[in-house]
């Protein structure tokens, strides 16, 4: 969305950078590359050098655009909650790739993710806030749980 309401469709890869994206938003808006900020819904804010994946953003996230540095930043506790379901789900792609290539990985690994998810705070953010982060964490708790599954499955098959 940008500073007028204005909603935009972007599809980009998962492999895309934050400054892709940018480009692609500059593109539709004319709004340029180095105004744009873009943030998980009142989230911590995309780097331009990272993927979107590496980041944690999931199919069809809504994203939010704001335009220029005086923006202000999202709340400390927002950023929190945003950069652990970032580290999350960084934790579970690696899990992911071993499973992928048949190499067994112990339940305890997806154990400790879900005790990480549960744990999430989310009591210090505002409601509008909260309801940002549910979905996300909703859906790492789903992939952890599969992933966990595909586990269980694959240490059958070895013995």
């Amino acid at each position: 969305r940008g500073s007028g309401s204005e909603r935009h469709v972007v599809n980009v890869a998962g492999t895309a950078t934050g400054a892709q994206l940018k480009l692609k938003v500059s593109t539709l808006t004319g709004v340029p590359t180095n105004k744009l900020l873009i943030f998980f819904v009142g989230g911590a804010e995309l780097k331009d050098e990272a993927t979107l994946g590496e980041q944690g953003v999931q199919n069809r996230e809504r994203l939010e655009m704001r335009v220029g540095r005086e923006a202000a930043l999202p709340s400390s506790a927002l950023a929190a909650a945003h950069a652990s379901l970032s580290e999350i789900g960084t934790a579970l792609a690696a899990l992911e790739a071993e499973l992928s290539e048949q190499q067994p990985v112990h339940q305890e690994h997806f154990t400790r993710l879900l005790e990480r998810l549960d744990a999430l705070d989310l009591q210090g953010l505002q409601q509008e806030d909260r309801a940002a982060v549910r979905p996300k964490r909703k859906a790492l708790v789903l992939q952890t749980e599969q992933a966990s599954e595909r586990a269980k499955c694959l240490q059958e098959t070895i013995r």
